[in-house]
């Protein structure tokens, strides 16, 4: 009697999510990324606060906002601190939001490796794990670290946030990246450890077909021609 065998299972395909509170060197680790051949942006975006770029997705962005001012939680009110409600993932708008997430990634992404940033993704990521899981997408999480006083004057100079505030803030989007990245590929990016001359980043937990970042790369040329202009 033959024997009947099952299809072998696909393979997840990696995605690169970097993640961290917002002034922490997100932009950089994108525009670096991407200067390894990485696709983590659909525009540069260059701002008076960010003169080299945001290096991010916009409709990304938009959707992520979609779902946080649907519960009062939009960045720049001061609600947006606030836990978000009981099983908030399942309500009926957040479903809408996140099929329209997995239509964008299903038409977007191609064979080249692929990735984004958007620091408010650590706030909602148990939508973005129900993304992932429809996908069948491996991720391969970047945290970002600064100095949480540093990012608060940052936020400050920027946004006018008060400084306690931005320090309250960063403590919440750093235990959100931690805690929703349990059992996964994550690698630690410390700001202020990007600042040596010479710098360099193990990501061979990225490998891939041809990716170009399979193995430890030296990138202090990168990061010093980047750092003068970058998130300041």
């Amino acid at each position: 009697m033959p024997v009947t065998t099952l299809p072998p299972r696909r393979q997840r395909r990696p995605i690169v999510i970097v993640l961290g509170m917002h002034r922490s060197g997100t932009s950089l680790c994108s525009h670096l990324l991407s200067a390894l051949g990485v696709d983590m942006a659909d525009a540069i975006a260059v701002h008076e606060s960010n003169a080299k770029g945001h290096w991010e997705r916009r409709q990304i962005i938009d959707l992520n906002d979609r779902v946080l001012e649907h519960f009062n939680r939009g960045y720049y009110t001061l609600h947006h601190d606030f836990g978000l409600p009981v099983a908030w993932w399942a309500d009926p708008q957040v479903s809408e939001v996140r099929r329209e997430i997995v239509a964008y990634l299903a038409g977007r992404m191609g064979d080249a490796p692929f990735g984004f940033k958007d620091p408010r993704t650590a706030r909602l990521m148990p939508m973005w794990h129900q993304i992932f899981g429809e996908l069948r997408l491996d991720p391969k999480f970047i945290i970002c670290l600064r100095n949480p006083a540093q990012v608060a004057r940052s936020l400050h100079a920027r946004d006018d946030l008060d400084p306690g505030i931005g320090e309250f803030r960063w403590f919440s989007y750093v235990i959100d990246c931690f805690q929703h990245t349990k059992n996964h590929n994550v690698c630690v990016l410390e700001y202020e450890a990007s600042l040596s001359a010479r710098f360099r980043l193990n990501a061979s937990w990225t490998s891939t077909r041809s990716c170009p970042i399979s193995s430890t790369i030296s990138c202090g040329t990168i990061i010093s021609r980047l750092l003068r202009c970058s998130t300041r």
